[in-house]
């Protein structure tokens, strides 16, 4: 699996679960499967295909920027269009 590309998608409705972490519910995008995949999960997967077509799924790119007062990465994000 190569997690790498940057992109991921969130579930929408998946954010009426209070007692949940955001992050859990993070899907990673595999350029390698084309699948979008939960990392901690990889059984939680969705094909590219039903993560686009459906509007629910949020889909976005984090664009590390370095931040340059403490020295550290940090993401912007923008919604993605694949």
């Amino acid at each position: 699996m190569d997690f790498s590309s940057g992109i991921f998608a969130f579930f929408i409705n998946d954010f009426q679960f209070s007692d949940s972490k955001i992050g859990a519910f993070k899907f990673y995008y595999d350029s390698i499967s084309e699948d979008f995949i939960v990392k901690d999960n990889p059984e939680l997967r969705y094909s590219k295909e039903i993560v686009t077509a459906d509007p629910h799924f949020l889909i976005f790119k984090e664009i590390p920027v370095e931040n340059k007062k403490d020295s550290h990465l940090d993401f912007e994000i923008e919604p993605y269009k694949m």
